[in-house]
């Protein structure tokens, strides 16, 4: 199949295209609607080497930040188990946080990130979990007994005061339930296409006659054409002889009347030439007018052969365009013109 096919295909079933994409903009505002907007905040602490460490009272612990990556892992993986997840969560389903240990860096720096659908919410949510880094920091370390001097610290390095709203979620879920109702509307309308076209050939084959009833009244219907045909060829001549024996009738009708005004006005000369003198002096004298009367009639001559041509041209030109009319009207008027071969009724 062509894609010039498949355009026209669509264009013929545009209904099935019209309501196939009202329905899927109908889901895409549904999941719009229904995916809420989610809102993210992030916070940094860091881990502080024990007192013991430093030596020198007064020292600089960022020198000495090394050598805490065991503590590290330890509190990142007891913050993200789902004991402390309840503790901090409850059932509240729309919430999530994640915390883990940044290790881009020589510094043990713990990184956490929460996702909730208010903003109040998320940054709520990053303040419960730092409070839970502490504790749990502390925790680990009573359980083992370590002296307070040897006792690692912890420390708010940077937080949000602002959530960042995300919305590429929402409009990612939106445009691709778009998309897929957009395909699912072309791949159906072309498939209706397909099976209304083999339905529509499937009733034009069983209506159309067999090979049989085709042989048996095709020749019947050429013959009948070829019939009709010399027909019309008759009556265009028979029309045409008869308009020109009108012509000649009516030109043969014209001469004999000049004829006779001809007559008259040789009698009238005789007489005139009688009354002074003889036929000399009479040819004499209307010697001037017999010469333009003679040239004024062969120019009317000329004319009425003129007209004559023209009216035959126009004649034939008439009874060609009214043969191939009714030749046209015979051959759409023959029974079974609009199948070939079609019976009779």
């Amino acid at each position: 199949m062509y894609f010039s096919d498949l355009l026209r295909g669509l264009l013929r079933r545009w209904y099935v295209i019209v309501a196939g994409l009202l329905l899927a903009g109908g889901g895409a505002y549904l999941v719009f609607d229904a995916v809420p907007v989610r809102y993210e905040a992030n916070a940094t602490m860091m881990l502080l080497p024990p007192e013991e460490s430093l030596g020198v009272e007064g020292s600089n612990p960022y020198l000495i930040l090394g050598g805490m990556g065991q503590a590290l892992a330890v509190l990142t993986t007891r913050l993200n188990a789902p004991v402390t997840r309840d503790a901090l969560l409850g059932d509240d389903d729309e919430t999530d946080y994640g915390v883990t240990a940044d290790t881009t860096t020589g510094a043990p720096f713990l990184e956490i990130t929460t996702q909730t659908v208010t903003e109040h919410d998320a940054l709520a949510v990053i303040a419960e979990v730092q409070e839970a880094a502490r504790a749990e920091l502390e925790r680990m370390q009573v359980e083992l007994e370590i002296p307070a001097e040897s006792i690692i610290g912890i420390m708010d390095v940077a937080a949000d005061i602002e959530a960042t709203r995300l919305s590429s979620t929402r409009m990612q879920l939106t445009l691709a339930t778009a998309t897929v109702g957009a395909v699912l509307t072309i791949v159906v309308a072309a498939v209706a296409d397909g099976l209304l076209a083999v339905r529509r050939r499937r009733r034009v084959a069983a209506n159309a006659p067999t090979p049989r009833e085709r042989e048996a009244y095709e020749p019947l219907a050429a013959t009948e054409v070829l019939a009709q045909d010399e027909s019309t060829q008759k009556g265009w001549s028979m029309r045409k002889t008869s308009r020109r024996r009108s012509r000649v009738d009516e030109a043969r009708e014209n001469d004999a009347d000049e004829h006779d005004v001809s007559d008259g006005s040789d009698i009238d000369a005789e007489h005139r030439a009688g009354e002074h003198g003889g036929w000399a002096d009479v040819a004499d004298e209307h010697e001037p007018a017999i010469e333009t009367a003679q040239t004024h009639q062969a120019e009317q001559d000329t004319e009425g052969h003129e007209q004559e041509h023209e009216q035959d041209a126009q004649e034939d030109d008439e009874v060609n365009e009214s043969g191939e009319q009714e030749r046209s009207s015979s051959i759409g008027t023959q029974p079974g013109s609009g199948v070939i071969g079609a019976p009779r009724r």
